[in-house]
C-alpha cells in the first residue's frame, strides 16, 4: 500500500509518503528563498517521497511567524519559488506550498500577538482582509507552478483561533474556501486542522472541506510535543471520525515512526500519511524504510537547535 501511486482530482502522487509541512528556519530575512532551502528540498525529493509540503508561507507581514520564514504576500519570490517547485519535480516528487497567518503566535511583535490573542475582537473588515491574503496567496503558488496549497487550520496559529473560538468560525472558514476557489477554481486546496477540537465543530468543519471540494485533509493536534518516542499514531482514532463526516481524503500525521506505524494507518483509512520529525532526523527515511524505523526519538530539540547550531537535528551531524 505504501508504494501505490495515489491519483485524486488529477494530481498524481508516486506515493502515499508525505513530508509533513516544517519549519527548515532557512528563509531569508526579506522572505525570499535562499539556497539551503533549496538543496534541502532537492535532498527531500530524491530520496523518493510523494509529496512534499512546504514550511508555512505567511500571507501578510502581521501573520509572520519568524524571521526566517518565507513570505507570500506581493513580496512573493516568485523566482525563486519556481526554483523550489522545479527542483522537486525533478525527482517527480510533488509540491504543496502550506500558507497561514501566525495570530497570536507571531514573534514579529508583542503589540500585534496582543492583538490577535482575543478572535472575538478580531473586526469583520480584518477578517475579509485575511480571506483575501489567502485567496491571493494560492494565486501566487498556483502561478509559480506548486502542485496545490496547505490552508493552515491548526496549532495555535489565527484561522485555528477563528475555527474554535468563534460561533461564526466554520462561516469564516467556509468565506475564505469560497474565495480562494473563486481565484484558483479546481486547484488542489488542502487542509491542516486540528483533532483535539469539539466535535461538533470539525463534523462541521469536515462538511465543509467537502462542500468546495479540498483535496485532502491532514489531522494533526497541537500535543504532538508533549508525546514520548513510546507513543505511536497520536490521532489515528480520527480518521474514522472524518471519514463518516465527509468525502474528503485524509492524510493522517503525528506519531509515525516505522512502516508499520505506515501501513496500520492506511489500513486505518488514511489516503496519505505525513511526517515531519522523522525526515528531520533522517532526510533519506525511505531509502531504508524496510529494514528500520526512524532513529527520530522525540525529544524536540529541532524546534530550537538549528538557531543554536545551524543544525536541524540533534541526532545526526551536518
Amino acid at each position: 500500500m505504501i508504494n501505490e501511486v495515489y491519483e485524486y482530482q488529477k494530481l498524481v502522487v508516486q506515493n502515499r509518503i508525505v513530508r509533513a509541512a516544517t519549519n527548515d528556519y532557512c528563509g531569508e530575512e526579506d522572505g525570499s528563498i535562499s539556497a539551503k532551502q533549496i538543496d534541502l528540498y532537492r535532498h527531500l525529493a530524491q530520496s523518493g517521497i510523494g509529496m512534499i509540503i512546504t514550511g508555512n508561507f505567511f500571507i501578510a507581514e502581521d501573520g509572520r511567524l519568524d524571521s526566517n520564514q518565507n513570505t507570500i504576500d506581493e513580496r512573493f519570490d516568485h523566482d525563486g519559488a519556481k526554483l523550489l517547485c522545479d527542483t522537486v519535480h525533478t525527482y517527480g516528487s510533488k509540491i504543496i506550498f502550506q500558507i497561514s497567518h501566525a495570530g497570536r503566535k507571531t514573534k514579529v511583535s508583542e503589540l500585534l500577538a496582543k492583538h490577535f490573542d482575543s478572535a472575538q475582537e478580531i473586526r469583520d473588515e480584518e477578517i475579509d482582509t485575511i480571506i483575501t491574503g489567502f485567496a491571493e496567496a494560492s494565486r501566487r503558488a498556483k502561478e509559480s507552478g506548486a502542485d496545490g496549497v496547505q490552508i493552515h487550520f491548526g496549532h495555535g496559529y489565527l484561522l485555528s483561533e477563528l475555527l474554535t473560538e468563534r460561533k461564526d468560525g466554520v462561516e469564516i472558514a467556509s468565506k475564505l474556501f469560497k474565495a480562494v476557489r473563486e481565484i484558483v477554481d479546481i486547484y488542489p486546496v488542502l487542509v491542516k486542522v486540528n483533532t483535539d477540537i469539539p466535535d461538533y465543530i470539525k463534523k462541521n468543519f469536515y462538511k465543509c472541506c467537502e462542500k468546495y471540494a479540498i483535496w485532502a485533509i491532514e489531522l494533526s493536534g497541537s500535543d504532538f510535543i508533549q508525546k514520548t518516542k513510546k507513543e505511536h499514531l497520536y490521532y489515528v482514532k480520527d480518521i474514522q471520525i472524518c471519514k463518516d463526516s465527509c468525502n474528503v481524503p485524509v492524510m493522517l500525521t503525528g506519531g509515525l515512526r516505522n512502516k508499520e506505524d505506515i501501513e496500520k494507518a492506511l489500513s486505518k483509512g488514511a489516503n496519505l500519511v505525513g511526517m515531519s520529525r522523522p525526515f528531520i532526523c533522517q532526510p533519506d527515511l525511505l531509502t531504508n524504510l524496510d529494514t528500520e524505523g526512524s532513529r527520530c526519538v522525540s525529544c524536540n530539540r529541532c524546534f530550537h537547535i538549528y538557531k543554536e547550531r545551524k543544525q536541524h537535528c540533534a541526532m545526526r551531524s551536518e
